[in-house]
């Protein structure tokens, strides 16, 4: 993760709400130490979260959203 773009869990957790449904910072280090969600803590012991995998996530919140949305077809 060295040299790698990372997000705090607050950072985290305002990109993710972009998808719709809020997730809270309290719910992302939930996910962090459960090994729910890659992430680890800096030398200061706070969470960083790699932007690649925020942006995974964020992506398929978002597939999953639209996929709600879509009307149910042969009804």
């Amino acid at each position: 993760m060295e040299g790698e773009e990372t997000y705090s869990p607050a950072e985290a957790s305002r990109v993710l709400g972009r998808s719709g449904r809020k997730i809270s910072e309290r719910r992302i280090r939930e996910m962090l130490q459960a090994g729910e969600l890659e992430g680890e803590r800096n030398e200061h012991g706070r969470w960083r979260i790699p932007r690649r995998v925020v942006n995974r996530l964020l992506t398929e919140r978002r597939g999953r959203e639209q996929l709600r949305a879509e009307p149910e077809s042969g009804s």
